[in-house]
């Protein structure tokens, strides 16, 4: 899928699988609509000056709901890609209670291997 001709914004969900948390994504140039996106999903005031950025990872009060923004050309940079679902794999596990060490560092590469996997299908269906 071409990004760069994508019109209308992309949104969709990526659940935590083990973890009962869930993240949605949005992918849009228009930071206006991505501000309104975040306010609507996490419940707190965003505006389009939040989303400065090459990607935004950001949650609810709680910390239990996660969003993450990302302009459509940084979808085709996997380094920002994966930069945003790392810290949604550390986000959601710190959510659970499971901090990153070297007891717990294959339940994160396995988190992150989810979130990527889901990410990936909805943005590149299997044909």
């Amino acid at each position: 899928m071409n990004m760069d001709k994508m019109e209308e914004p992309k949104q969709f969900m990526i659940t935590g699988g083990t973890f009962d948390l869930d993240a949605y994504v949005i992918i849009t140039d228009d930071t206006s609509y991505a501000a309104s996106y975040a306010t609507q999903v996490l419940s707190e005031p965003y505006t389009n000056e939040d989303f400065k950025a090459r990607g935004l990872t950001i949650s609810d009060e709680l910390g239990t709901t996660f969003v993450i923004w990302l302009p459509t050309k940084s979808v085709e940079d996997t380094s920002i890609v994966h930069h945003e679902l790392l810290h949604l794999t550390y986000s959601m596990l710190h959510a659970v209670g499971i901090e990153l060490s070297l007891e717990t560092e294959e339940v994160y590469t396995y988190q992150l291997q989810h979130l990527s996997k889901q990410f990936y299908n909805q943005i590149k269906p299997k044909q």
